[in-house]
């Protein structure tokens, strides 16, 4: 007799998303049709930012704590003489943007306070592209460096405190489709209408690697992982995959504009080494998609990430979950993540220097919540630290009252709440399942006629 094929076991498997209430997202926003295949909307820990309708190439920038309907004719940021192709938040300021738009200039704009009227007036300017600018990305490790693309086919490096080109990059031969900097902002990767991906030294000014992910001539998006990928066929969908990759728990985040689906796979050292887990399925197509600084998550809710889908004229809130008992912080969820802090100047960056991503120390404060400014150290201290650490106290008896935390975690209310929550991941999974029988069948029609043409991540 054959032995049985056991599930894959995980901590992951029964992570589970589900989207906001409605009083919760964000609604009456007046999406710009423009853009690229990411970048309609971004968020820090403080603001959502999106490209709207109106002249002046308006953006809109709301707290995230003012959910609701957006009020008509908010104040925005108006300075851009074209369409806004890209924005981004920098990694160490909440309040400070960078644009680029079809009037071939990035802009940085700095609002500490958030907007009250509209700005028309950037920090900083740069004009060095020559025709529309696309992509941008601020550098994940040093202040005040960004980086940029045009359709002029360039790729240039910006120094926002120096106010200064650094560095232009010529060797792409079409327009460029994404950026992305590896952890410790050493290389940068792109990829390109040409089918190559190319990663780039910035300061030494040259391409030190290139290859052709893919065959076709979609734009293809690009991620650094700490762990081996395989080749793995996602779906047959037209819109462009986007993975999202959270480095902390080697979770991957897909997800397509203009689809529904949110699917996220486990990433290990074991072949296949890149794992299916499940997928969230939302109630309208997605324009774009932000993820939410992990110094935001509710650890109560044991959320491990959090990310907000843009749709026609709203923004909706999904957190990924993972369904444990409550009561207790889980510490295994939670390993030191990005702080949010430079660890370099951009002149020490410039000179040369390099250094780790600055960690923060997520620390148990009270049953069921955390404190994102418990500690910062660079990963180096943050390694001393875990390998120095003695085993820690046994935690003191708590009294278990009606209204404590320990006794509500066996009461029959958090039990129902459970219990739902249980019966809404089992519903997505079923969705999820039906939009898989309904692809496959309409492959097998079309089999005869039309042939197969898979999309890659």
């Amino acid at each position: 007799a054959t032995m049985p094929i056991l599930p894959r076991q995980s901590k992951f498997r029964n992570v589970f998303g589900h989207e906001a209430k409605k009083d919760l997202c964000y609604d009456n926003i007046q999406v710009a049709q423009g853009g690229t295949d990411s970048s309609n909307i971004k968020v820090s820990t403080k603001f959502l930012a999106v490209p709207i309708k109106g002249g002046g190439a308006p953006i809109l920038v709301q707290p995230l704590d003012r959910t609701g309907r957006v009020e008509s004719g908010p104040p925005t940021l108006t300075g851009h003489g074209g369409d806004i192709m890209d924005i981004n938040f920098s990694p160490f300021a909440d309040h400070v943007l960078a644009s680029t738009a079809s009037d071939a200039t990035v802009r940085v704009w700095s609002f500490p306070d958030g907007i009250a009227t509209s700005m028309k007036e950037a920090s900083v300017v740069f004009e060095g592209h020559s025709k529309k600018t696309t992509n941008v990305q601020w550098h994940p490790v040093a202040s005040d460096i960004l980086v940029s693309t045009s359709i002029d086919y360039t790729v240039r490096l910006w120094d926002v405190n120096a106010k200064e080109e650094v560095t232009c990059i010529e060797e792409h031969a079409g327009m460029v489709h994404c950026l992305e900097w590896n952890a410790t902002g050493t290389i940068l990767a792109t990829t390109c209408h040409d089918k190559k991906a190319r990663l780039i030294d910035m300061r030494a000014g040259n391409v030190a690697n290139s290859f052709q992910p893919h065959e076709g001539l979609k734009a293809a998006k690009v991620t650094f992982v700490d762990k081996p990928i395989q080749l793995t066929s996602i779906d047959q969908a037209s819109g462009v995959l986007t993975p999202y990759y959270d480095e902390d728990l080697s979770l991957l985040y897909i997800a397509g504009r203009g689809d529904t689906t949110v699917r996220f796979y486990e990433i290990d050292g074991t072949a296949p080494h890149i794992h299916y887990l499940n997928a969230f399925v939302g109630k309208f197509p997605q324009r774009g998609i932000a993820v939410m600084p992990k110094r935001t998550l509710d650890a109560s809710r044991n959320e491990i990430f959090k990310i907000v889908r843009l749709g026609t004229n709203n923004a909706e809130p999904v957190s990924f979950e993972v369904p444990r008992k409550a009561g207790s912080f889980q510490n295994d969820l939670y390993p030191d993540t990005y702080a949010g802090e430079a660890a370099l100047t951009a002149q020490e960056w410039r000179g040369g220097s390099n250094a780790e991503p600055k960690k923060v120390a997520i620390q148990e404060t009270g049953l069921g919540t955390v404190s994102a400014g418990a500690s910062i150290a660079s990963s180096e201290g943050v390694s001393k630290r875990r390998a120095t650490e003695v085993a820690p106290a046994k935690s003191p008896i708590v009294p278990v009252t009606a209204t404590s935390p320990v006794a509500q975690a066996g009461s029959p209310l958090n039990r129902t709440k459970e219990l739902e929550s249980k019966v809404q991941q089992l519903e997505q999974e079923n969705a999820s399942l039906k939009e898989r029988v309904a692809e496959l069948e309409k492959q097998l029609k079309e089999k005869d006629t039309i042939p197969e043409e898979e999309t890659d991540a």
